[in-house]
């Protein structure tokens, strides 16, 4: 499963709104929606943030 599938998945199934991820992310909601759909990757520091909030490995997301 590609990253930004996965982070939407997990973003679902915790009932976590768009834009309080896109700011605990740092990012827009429109840039957080195209990392959702694989046309823009995560940062090295995304990923990590994603990995400890969601608590899960790095393998877990990639």
């Amino acid at each position: 499963m590609i990253a930004g599938t996965k982070l939407r998945q997990l973003r679902e199934e915790r009932s976590i709104p768009l834009g309080l991820l896109a700011k605990y992310l740092n990012i827009s909601v429109r840039i957080l929606i195209s990392i959702e759909r694989n046309k823009k990757n995560l940062t090295a520091d995304q990923i990590a943030k994603v990995c400890e909030l969601f608590e899960i490995n790095k393998s877990d997301l990639l």
